[in-house]
């Protein structure tokens, strides 16, 4: 998961899911056409009112090969659990910068 000051706003900015997905792709080494993002923001139960205050976001994907592909899953999955998360947050907020987003605007922990 990650911490954000807007969860609403952050899972709804479609530059954010695509930085995301090209970060999985190359740390999977496999084309980004292979990955989908869905991002959800994960919501803690609470007697008070709805605030909007910064929150977690739940990034979850899927690596749909297609058929005859030469990577073998057991080898992406071995190079995506080799990568720490401070390492994939740091890989997504240079891929948020390169496609012109900051990750800081949307106060993203890293």
């Amino acid at each position: 998961s990650m911490s954000v000051e807007d969860p609403e706003a952050f899972v709804q900015d479609e530059g954010v899911k695509d930085a995301i997905a090209t970060t999985i792709s190359e740390q999977a080494g496999v084309s980004e056409e292979y990955v989908r993002v869905t991002l959800a923001v994960m919501r803690r139960l609470e007697a008070r009112p709805r605030r909007l205050l910064a929150g977690s976001v739940l990034a979850s994907y899927t690596i749909a090969l297609p058929s005859g592909s030469p990577e073998p899953p057991e080898e992406i999955q071995a190079l995506l659990a080799a990568v720490t998360p401070a390492d994939m947050m740091a890989a997504v907020s240079a891929n948020m910068a390169s496609a012109g987003i900051d990750a800081d605007a949307h106060g993203m922990v890293v």
